[in-house]
C-alpha cells in the first residue's frame, strides 16, 4: 500500500471518525512525576517489540529522553491510545511547535477519551515506513474498529513529532473501472453522482448518474455554512482571525472536538471552520451558523446555484437534527406532517429545549430513519458548482484540502479539496481535484438507502478509486 505522507499538511492532524462514550475518571488527568515505557507490537499474530523510549517528567522539566525514531514515536503514540498518561511539559517536548500551534495539549488530550475505551490497540500492519514517515494499520480490541496512525517527524536535533493523523482503514476497493466502482456503489442504494472537469468555473460532465436530483448530504451540507462564512469574511462582516465564545446551548454531539471545550473559551473564526470541514466538527458548525445566521446559510445556496434551496428551509443545525430524527417516532412523524412553519415552530417551541438523544441510541440503529425526509439536500450538480466556488477563495481551498478523504495511492493529483458525509443508510463524498497539469476536477456522489444501512466500507473505497480513476 503506497501512500505519500508529505502531501499532507504538516501541521495539524488528528482526525477521529470513531465514536465512543467514556465512563468514570479521566484516564488522562495527570500530575507530578510520570515515567511511561511503551510497546509496539510489529507483528499482532507473534511477537510484541519494544519502541525503545522511554519519557520522564517531573513537575515542569522536560523529558530526559524523546522518541529517537518514527517508529518509537509511533510507539510513544499507541502508549497514549491505551492510556498512558501525559502531562503537558512531555506534550511540549515531544510535539513539534508547529503541531501544538494548531492543537493545544487540552484539545490533544480532548480527543484521547474518544480511542482509549476501545483499546487497547495493537498494531496490525505496518503501510509504510522511511526514516522520517510511518503509517501502520491499528486494530481495537476487539477488532471491530481499524485506524490508519499516520507520523512524520522532522530529522532535526529534536527529533519531534510535527504530524500525527488518524483516519479510519477500510479495505481498498477492487474496481478495474469507474464503471465497475459504480455498479458498486448502485448495489447499495440510489446513487446520485456527477464526475466532472471544471473549466474556466464551469462543470463540464463527464459521466453522471441522476446529477440534478437532490440528494441527502450528510455533513457534506458544512460547504455550504462555509461559503457563508466565506461571503461574510468577504464582506467584512467577519474575519478569520474574529474569536467566537463556546457556549453549551450549542453543543451536539460528535465528531469533533468543540464540545468538550469549557464555556467562555474563545476560538478563532477560522479554527472553527477548519474543524466544522476537517474532522466534521458539528458543534463547531452550529457557532459558524449562530455566528453568520440561517439565512445566510440558504443565501450562500442560492449564490452558488443550487437548484431550489427552499428544500432546506428551515435550515436545521447539527444538533436540532440530531434531536430531530433520534429522540422518537412521535418528534420525526410531527415533523414529517408539519409544513416550513409548522416545522419552524417546532424547532423553536420544543427543540430549543430538549436535551440531545444518548450518542449510544444512533450507533446502535439498525434500520435507516427517514434519509429521503429530515437531512439537508443538494444535487451533485449543485455540489460541484459549490465546490468550484469555494476553490476559487484561498481560505476555504486550504481549509477543503486538510483532509483529503483517502489517501492519493496513485499520486495523481496535485491537490485534493474533500468534505464527506454520513448517517445510517447514506454516504457522500464531495471532492475536487487538480492535477499536475493544472486540470481539474470534481466528483460528487451520494448513495442512500432508506430500507437498511449501507456498507461504509464498501462505499468510500469504491467512491475514493473512481475518483483516482478519473481521466479528461
Amino acid at each position: 500500500m503506497a501512500m505519500n505522507l508529505r502531501r499532507r499538511a504538516l501541521v495539524v492532524v488528528f482526525l477521529l471518525v470513531v465514536t465512543a462514550c467514556s465512563s468514570g475518571d479521566d484516564p488522562l488527568e495527570s500530575s507530578g512525576a510520570t515515567s511511561t515505557t511503551v510497546e509496539v507490537i510489529e507483528d499482532s499474530t507473534t511477537t510484541t517489540q519494544a519502541a525503545s523510549t522511554t519519557v520522564t517528567t517531573s513537575g515542569d522539566d522536560a523529558p530526559t529522553e524523546l522518541p529517537g525514531t518514527v517508529e518509537a514515536a509511533a510507539g510513544f503514540t499507541l502508549g497514549l491510545l491505551n492510556g498512558e498518561e501525559i502531562d503537558e511539559a512531555t506534550y511540549d517536548a515531544v510535539f513539534a511547535d508547529a503541531f501544538r500551534n494548531e492543537l493545544t495539549f487540552d484539545d490533544f488530550v480532548a480527543l484521547l477519551p474518544q480511542l482509549t475505551p476501545l483499546g487497547p490497540w495493537t498494531v496490525d500492519e505496518v503501510l509504510v515506513e522511511t526514516e522520517t514517515e510511518l503509517a501502520q494499520k491499528v486494530d481495537s480490541a476487539d477488532g471491530s474498529v481499524s485506524l490508519v496512525l499516520e507520523l512524520v517527524i522532522e530529522p532535526d536535533d529534536e527529533l519531534q513529532i510535527d504530524t500525527l493523523f488518524l483516519s479510519p482503514w477500510f479495505p481498498p476497493a477492487e474496481v478495474e473501472s469507474i464503471d465497475d466502482g459504480v455498479a458498486a456503489l448502485q448495489e447499495q442504494g440510489a446513487l446520485r453522482m456527477v464526475i466532472a472537469e471544471t473549466t474556466d468555473g464551469v462543470c463540464t460532465p463527464i459521466q453522471s448518474i441522476d446529477a440534478d436530483q437532490q440528494a441527502p448530504l450528510g455533513s457534506v451540507f458544512k460547504l455550504y455554512v462555509l461559503k457563508a462564512i466565506v461571503t461574510a469574511v468577504d464582506s467584512g462582516e467577519i474575519a478569520w482571525d474574529d474569536l467566537v465564545e463556546v457556549r453549551d446551548e450549542l453543543d451536539s454531539i460528535p465528531s469533533g472536538v468543540t464540545q468538550d471545550e469549557e464555556p467562555g473559551t474563545e476560538l478563532s473564526v477560522r479554527e472553527l471552520a477548519e474543524r466544522m470541514i476537517e474532522i466534521s466538527d458539528n458543534t463547531a458548525t452550529d457557532h459558524l451558523i449562530e455566528l453568520v445566521g440561517r439565512d445566510a446559510v440558504i443565501a450562500s445556496m442560492a449564490a452558488t446555484g443550487h437548484d431550489d434551496p427552499s428544500i432546506n428551509e428551515p435550515f436545521m443545525t447539527t444538533r436540532e437534527f440530531t434531536i430531530i430524527k433520534f429522540s422518537g417516532d412521535d418528534l420525526v412523524d410531527r415533523w414529517l406532517a408539519a409544513d416550513t412553519a409548522g416545522r419552524q415552530a417546532i424547532l423553536d417551541d420544543e427543540v430549543s429545549s430538549m436535551d440531545l438523544p444518548p450518542v449510544d441510541v444512533i450507533i446502535e440503529l439498525t434500520d435507516p430513519v427517514s434519509v429521503n425526509e429530515i437531512e439537508w439536500f443538494a444535487s451533485p450538480n449543485d455540489l460541484c458548482e459549490l465546490l468550484i466556488d469555494l476553490s476559487m477563495d484561498e481560505a476555504a481551498s486550504e481549509i477543503m484540502q486538510l483532509n483529503p478523504g483517502g489517501e492519493d495511492e496513485t499520486s495523481r493529483w496535485e491537490s485534493i479539496g474533500f468534505k464527506g458525509g454520513s448517517e445510517p443508510g447514506v454516504l457522500v463524498g464531495a471532492w475536487i481535484m487538480t492535477d499536475e497539469s493544472g486540470r481539474s476536477y470534481v466528483l460528487a456522489a451520494s448513495v442512500s438507502n432508506e430500507d437498511q444501512l449501507v456498507d461504509e466500507t464498501v462505499l468510500l473505497p469504491t467512491m475514493i478509486a473512481i475518483r483516482d480513476l478519473i481521466d479528461g
